[in-house]
């Protein structure tokens, strides 16, 4: 990894450690926690790869809880999307990683 960062490399560690925990709580994840771990997953988001695979993972977790109104606006962000490259750097200020965080505001509160 020539030219790569010591922090670079820590940062990416824990983005993929992060997505892996939300996947595996898709299926048995506490709401709160699950809420709290995006919203520290976030910052960690470098490309728009990244936040595909968020956007997907929440998604899930919505259909599992029967939430189809948070599901379908996760869908529609997705949608928007389709046409970005995958290597795109994400920049934290995109208004669809606040409008996520929105969503998630909205578990919180159930």
């Amino acid at each position: 990894m020539k030219g790569t960062s010591y922090g670079s490399i820590i940062r990416r560690s824990r983005l993929e450690f992060n997505l892996e925990m939300l996947a595996f709580m898709v299926k048995a994840g506490s709401p709160d926690f699950f809420s709290k771990l995006v919203k520290l997953t976030a910052p960690l988001l470098e490309i728009e790869a990244d936040f595909e695979d968020l956007l997907d993972i929440c998604a899930d977790f919505y259909h599992f809880l029967d939430i189809e109104p948070a599901e379908a606006a996760i869908k529609r962000i997705v949608s928007k999307r389709k046409n970005l490259s995958m290597e795109n750097p994400i920049s934290q200020a995109d208004p669809a990683i606040k409008e996520l965080l929105a969503l998630k505001e909205l578990l919180a509160l159930l």
